[in-house]
């Protein structure tokens, strides 16, 4: 599993796509302010993440019998 979505990556992987642009734009009008010479309380941002799914990820079934999820393959079922 990835964690920044970068677009250079050799393989289908699953990955948390980061907000790179907004992060920057947050810490552009952070530096930004202090050099004005603005003092300000510090502050937490919170900028929205998403799970981009890609073919690293395998389907889960639920097993209806005995409420177990099993990993579908072309093979068998695992249970996990």
């Amino acid at each position: 599993m990835g964690y920044d979505d970068l677009p250079f990556t050799m393989i289908s992987l699953t990955t948390m796509h980061q907000p790179i642009y907004e992060m920057g734009q947050e810490s552009l009008k952070l530096v930004l302010s202090r050099i004005r010479g603005e003092v300000t309380e510090p502050r937490h941002v919170v900028l929205k993440s998403h799970l981009v799914e890609r073919s690293s990820i395998v389907p889960l079934e639920k097993n209806t019998s005995n409420n177990e999820f099993c990993i579908v393959t072309s093979m068998e079922k695992e249970h996990i």
